[in-house]
């Protein structure tokens, strides 16, 4: 589960962890806790039909696993979002 942070917190930065999504950019990432894992949208930045979805386990030794690979309906679909369903194992993609 991700770390929660109130006001009490203290937040901690580690390094950058540099992953290589094939010239692709994240759009979005989100948290599926029904999967225990992050759902990571990769997209490329010229607003392009082609985003690729990844799975992570948030462990930093860990790289994404390459999930599909989805093709829009449009390439003025610019801002693509997963939602992941509260006690289900579905995402939810949606864009403008």
């Amino acid at each position: 589960m991700p770390p929660s942070l109130n006001h009490r917190s203290t937040l901690t930065l580690d390094k950058a962890i540099l992953w290589d999504f094939d010239g692709l950019g994240i759009t979005c990432i989100e948290y599926s806790l029904m999967q225990g894992a992050y759902f990571i949208l990769a997209q490329p930045h010229d607003s392009g039909r082609l985003c690729v979805l990844y799975r992570w386990s948030g462990v930093k030794a860990d790289s994404p696993e390459r999930v599909r690979q989805i093709e829009l309906p449009s390439k003025e679909a610019t801002t693509v979002r997963l939602a992941p369903f509260e006690g289900s194992n579905r995402l939810l993609l949606t864009g403008d």
